[in-house]
């Protein structure tokens, strides 16, 4: 198997940064394509190898190379952010993660009625790269701030009816809809079967949560923008 670099990922002004898809029970993670052939070599049914964050992960060598608009990359909403910037970083596509950073759709939908400013974290990380550099050799306190800012992404929940197509509001709105964070909110573990990941209503934490107000505060982001009728 070989992976070709595409024209997408050229480094900052060194050799193309070439990346594959590795998974685990967390969601998904990047893997320097290298270690990834490298595991498929030792182990083509069970290739397993460290993911740019550290996590130990399966390649999913079926997947291929690893791009943001990559369609299990898109349609999932578990990537690793760690994982997720570094790429970002090695391959200067910081201006595309930004981009995916916005909502989009109902969720998009949602922060408009709740919300006065809807770019809430985009903004910030664009803020955090402003103040950090990206232009230093040593990326890994940028890619921990932004990291850590990104697993607060405030997340769309829609009533069960919303999110089966089966409710009065067609085409659906959002109306019902509430912004969680899923890194301060409890999700059910894999003791819930196929009901894994749903947010527990215990403990289930608005959005914009703590954390992201007050990394706002620290870079500079005026607090007044993250006030909401929900909170």
């Amino acid at each position: 198997m070989t992976v070709s670099a595409g024209s997408d990922w050229s480094g900052l002004g060194t050799a193309a940064s070439t990346f594959m898809i590795g998974i685990d029970a967390a969601g998904r993670h990047v893997i320097p394509a290298a270690d990834a052939l490298l595991a498929i070599a030792v182990s083509e049914q069970h290739p397993i190898t460290g993911a740019v964050c550290g996590a130990r992960v399966m390649v999913a060598r079926k997947w291929g190379e690893y791009h943001r608009n990559h369609p299990v990359i898109k349609s999932d909403d578990r990537l690793c952010p760690t994982c997720a910037w570094s790429a970002a970083l090695a391959t200067g596509r910081l201006e595309q993660e930004l981009d995916a950073l916005r909502p989009r759709d109902i969720t998009l939908q949602v922060m408009v009625r709740l919300l006065p400013h809807t770019q809430i974290l985009p903004r910030l990380c664009r803020s955090i790269i402003d103040q950090l550099g990206a232009d230093e050799h040593d990326h890994s306190r940028l890619v921990e701030v932004l990291a850590h800012a990104t697993a607060h992404r405030p997340v769309a929940l829609l009533p069960k009816e919303c999110g089966d197509g089966e409710c009065e509001h067609q085409p659906c709105t959002g109306t019902d809809g509430v912004l969680a964070c899923p890194a301060c909110s409890l999700l059910a573990g894999g003791w819930a079967g196929e009901w894994e990941g749903q947010y527990q209503p215990e403990c289930t934490i608005a959005a914009p949560c703590q954390v992201l107000s007050t990394l706002a505060a620290s870079y500079g982001i005026n607090g007044t923008d993250w006030v909401d009728s929900h909170a």
